[in-house]
């Protein structure tokens, strides 16, 4: 049979842990959270809504996780969920029946580190971000979103991921304040212009993905100033130029280059040269 339903609740708790994504269980633990494991997402039974009092239930805590991803629950994300100041981790990660609007307060708590939403039903813009504590922000596949990149005020982020989110214009000025970013994650939207302020994060960005922007037109050369990185996926975007794989090799950690369907230009070195510079290089794609 099913495992029982498990609750614990030491005195004076100063965390809050919510997980609902084992296959059969049900968990709700009250006291020192520690960092949770990755949850197996996709197997939940749990079904319902969101309580609009959530805000409520865990205000006092000093370090709140809610690890909802994969399960079957529905309807909107409620306002209170600002009232928990000690929010550190939200994950709502393959939550197709999640609809609605992302609460705008959400962004702005002192204490968030990681945010993560996939493949929902939420709708309208991605709110303005004003995080000091985040370091880890994911979103993929929320189809029904739409707007410009977000303002984000977050010195301490690390990972920026926006991909299929309706995303839109330009690169705003303020990515260029972050300088702690590593992954930069802005595929599959219709982004345009240029590399803009990401040409001032070239001492930390390993890994830049703008596939399937095709409106994106940047210089490919432009590319090669980010000395770190490992990956650089520029495929089925309109930028253009000479070819520029002798810069491109020169890169010492770079593994992964995909180039292809681009508006790529002149001739290609030999291919001894290439094999010979760089035997590290795991992906390339100039087709």
């Amino acid at each position: 049979g099913h495992t029982p339903q498990h609750w614990t609740l030491p005195e004076a708790p100063e965390s809050f842990y919510c997980e609902l994504t084992d296959r059969w269980n049900i968990t709700v633990e009250f006291g020192y959270a520690r960092r949770p494991p990755v949850p197996k997402f996709g197997y939940s039974m749990v079904t319902g809504t969101i309580p609009d009092d959530l805000g409520t239930c865990c205000e006092h805590q000093s370090e709140v996780y809610l690890n909802l991803g994969g399960t079957r629950i529905s309807g909107t994300l409620p306002p209170s969920i600002a009232n928990l100041t000690g929010l550190y981790v939200l994950n709502l990660l393959e939550m197709p029946l999640i609809t609605g609007t992302i609460p705008s307060e959400l962004f702005s708590l002192p204490h968030l580190n990681e945010f993560l939403l996939s493949n929902s039903a939420v709708t309208g813009s991605i709110p303005p971000i004003r995080a000091p504590s985040l370091t880890w922000f994911e979103m993929h596949g929320n189809k029904l979103l739409k707007g410009h990149v977000p303002h984000i005020e977050a010195p301490f982020l690390r990972w920026l991921q926006m991909s299929g989110c309706g995303l839109n214009g330009t690169l705003p000025p303020h990515l260029a304040t972050l300088s702690d970013l590593i992954v930069l994650d802005l595929s599959f939207n219709d982004l345009e212009g240029d590399l803009g302020p990401l040409k001032y994060l070239v001492q930390n960005l390993s890994s830049v993905n703008l596939h399937q922007n095709p409106r994106f037109a940047a210089p490919l050369a432009d590319f090669s100033i980010f000395t770190e990185a490992w990956i650089i996926d520029v495929a089925h975007t309109s930028c253009y130029g000479p070819d520029p794989l002798v810069n491109w090799f020169a890169l010492p950690k770079l593994i992964w280059l995909d180039m292809s369907y681009t508006n790529m230009s002149g001739e290609i070195p030999l291919w001894s040269y290439i094999i010979h510079q760089r035997k590290a290089l795991q992906h390339l794609d100039i087709s």
